[in-house]
């Protein structure tokens, strides 16, 4: 389990940004001082495996998945408040809805400034039921089930922060994570 806050005035670390808050010759970075593109509150991965007893090989598994949603800016790339030619000032602090009806709604709660609101967050819950069977001569055969995203969860990716794009403004439209997927898979030890 993973507590976290990133702060910097860049998205991540490594990145190289177009200066947005810069007017004439003022860089006014300390505008862009926010939560860091990487900051994810709270991580949480659990696993574990067990061998059924009396099964003479029967083991499952799971693997369980948490993360907070990435920060990301809104902005409305239709105005130019302090004239720099850069269209990217972010909104003021606030609750944000879906302008248009298409799509699944995302309402947003803003804090302000740069990377204000917070995408979706992740939930990813996978589980293995495998049976091995020992053959003579140090051989063996195993079956695996692996059932991905087992609670079939919708896992978005960041939506659109432009209120100017009025039919995707801020719209869950793609998909991170599979949908509810199994696979069979036999192996043979020799």
């Amino acid at each position: 389990m993973t507590l976290s806050r990133a702060y910097g005035n860049t998205s991540a670390p490594g990145t190289i940004d177009t200066i947005s808050t810069q007017v004439l010759d003022q860089l006014n970075l300390e505008q862009g001082e926010a939560r860091t593109s990487q900051d994810r509150p709270h991580v949480l991965s659990a696993s574990g495996s067990v061998e059924v007893p009396k099964t003479r090989g029967l083991v499952i598994s799971a693997g369980m998945q948490y993360q907070s949603g990435t920060p990301f800016t809104l902005t409305d790339s239709s105005t130019d408040p302090d004239r720099n030619g850069s269209f990217q000032e972010p909104l003021a602090a606030g609750s944000y809805s879906p302008l248009a009806a298409t799509g699944d709604p995302f309402p947003v709660e803003n804090i302000g400034g740069m990377r204000g609101a917070r995408g979706p967050s992740l939930f990813l819950l996978n589980l293995r039921a495998g049976y091995r069977i020992r053959l003579p001569g140090g051989r063996s055969l195993q079956a695996h089930v692996d059932v991905f995203n087992v609670t079939n969860k919708a896992n978005f990716n960041t939506p659109n922060g432009d209120r100017r794009d009025t039919a995707t403004f801020p719209v869950l439209r793609q998909v991170t994570a599979p949908t509810r997927t199994a696979q069979f898979n036999l192996k043979y030890s020799f």
